[in-house]
């Protein structure tokens, strides 16, 4: 394995996209077969790192300076055994994707704590954590789309505070609670404006059959900002640009008929609006 990630880059020279699978038994080797400056890392643009988060995972990140992508499956591993860690910056990451067992704590989370990546605008992360919204403000980039998992509140919310300039927001839920509190928090009113830029949310639940959702909070959240003048928003003048809404649940909902009259008013203005059904997508609630 470490031999073919070396020979893959020396007969290659202009191999764009890498995939390296770092198993529990290698990372010794690799540090000793792969960690020569002189190979051609500046070459690739998208990297995929695939196992337990260790120091050649965190060497071969740094190398690969012109990385655009950056992908990484942590698949197990206990806490960084390596040589501490030092502020990393990346300049060219604009995407980054981290699939992580770890809701806190773990290597990764040790990692991000240390990474800077200014032109970073692409977020996709399964369990996002505190060290998350840390590395936003470091890096002082403008994220422009967020995928994310399972989300804490206190989390989430901490990391939408930080970026101001989101217009695309992805959530999956697992609890209904938490399907309630965020849709309450991103309802804009005076003094609370969260992503006031956000021009596309997309929701994916997994609730079962009998769970209550609040879908009047749904309306409210979703008029809020999609009328242009229906709040005054302070002297800021911000005003929301929500163009594009689509939630997609797991089973068929009750939406009560004057929520429903409501949010097919919304369609009926303008708005890109759907209620999806996960095992049936084509099949629209609100037609």
């Amino acid at each position: 394995m470490p031999c073919e990630v070396a020979d893959a880059l020396m007969r290659a020279p202009r191999l764009p996209r890498l995939r390296v699978q770092l198993d529990s038994g290698y990372p010794s080797h690799l540090v000793r077969s792969v960690s020569p400056v002189s190979l051609p890392w500046i070459q690739l643009t998208h990297l995929e790192l695939n196992g337990c988060f260790s120091p050649p995972m965190h060497m071969m990140v740094a190398l690969a300076s012109n990385v655009v992508w950056l992908k990484v499956l942590v698949r197990r591993g206990t806490g960084w055994s390596g040589p501490e860690l030092r502020i990393d910056t990346q300049p060219s990451i604009s995407t980054l994707i981290i699939s992580s067992p770890y809701c806190n704590g773990g290597p990764m989370e040790k990692y991000l704590d240390h990474l800077i990546l200014p032109d970073l605008r692409q977020m996709t992360l399964n369990q996002p954590h505190r060290s998350v919204i840390s590395l936003i403000t470091r890096s002082a980039c403008t994220l422009s789309s967020l995928n994310i998992e399972t989300p804490d509140k206190s989390v989430i919310l901490g990391l939408l505070a930080v970026s101001h300039a989101l217009r695309e927001l992805s959530i999956t839920f697992h609890n209904v609670h938490h399907w309630g509190e965020m849709v309450e928090d991103l309802r804009l009113r005076l003094g609370m404006q969260l992503v006031p830029m956000l021009r596309s949310l997309v929701v994916h639940t997994s609730f079962t059959p009998d769970t209550s959702i609040h879908m009047e909070r749904f309306a409210d959240k979703i008029q809020s900002r999609w009328i242009p003048n229906n709040l005054s928003l302070g002297s800021s003048g911000i005003r929301s640009t929500l163009a594009h809404v689509r939630v997609v649940y797991s089973h068929d909902i009750f939406i009560p008929d004057p929520v429903l009259a409501r949010l097919r008013r919304f369609v009926a203005e303008g708005l890109d609006m759907a209620l999806l059904d996960g095992l049936n997508e084509d099949r629209d609630q609100l037609l």
